[in-house]
């Protein structure tokens, strides 16, 4: 799987909100995963079909939705970052993390770690 942005030509669905999306090849499919207030998306890109559209129940998303170590992040207004798998045949939510304070930020990836902004704290997440 590799990210790639798409050039002219790709048909994605007009909507009122739209925060960045992550494009992702995955064989000869091209696909945007994306955030919206309070879901997760899957869109054909060539097509701009939607395979699949889910409610977050962490609350509306605010930031972009990020790729880090093949898994998809994205964090609420209210705090929460959803992790979801890039997967165009479901969604499947992997965790939900509540960072207990609101966030209006996009996820940052730098040298296998995730760097969370919320109103009052920096949170650097790491394996160890």
């Amino acid at each position: 799987m590799k990210v790639v942005i798409l050039g002219a030509g790709t048909a994605i669905p007009a909507r009122n909100y739209s925060p960045s999306g992550i494009y992702i090849q995955a064989g000869r499919e091209h696909l945007l995963f994306d955030a919206g207030p309070g879901t997760a998306q899957c869109v054909e890109c060539q097509t701009g079909k939607i395979l699949w559209t889910e409610r977050l129940e962490g609350g509306e998303g605010w930031g972009s939705v990020v790729l880090a170590a093949g898994r998809l992040y994205v964090t609420s207004r209210r705090g929460v970052t959803s992790v979801f798998r890039p997967d165009p045949e479901k969604f499947e939510l992997l965790a939900m993390n509540d960072l207990g304070e609101p966030s209006h930020a996009t996820p940052a990836v730098s040298d296998g770690q995730i760097f969370l902004r919320t109103a009052k704290h920096l949170y650097c997440i790491a394996e160890d």
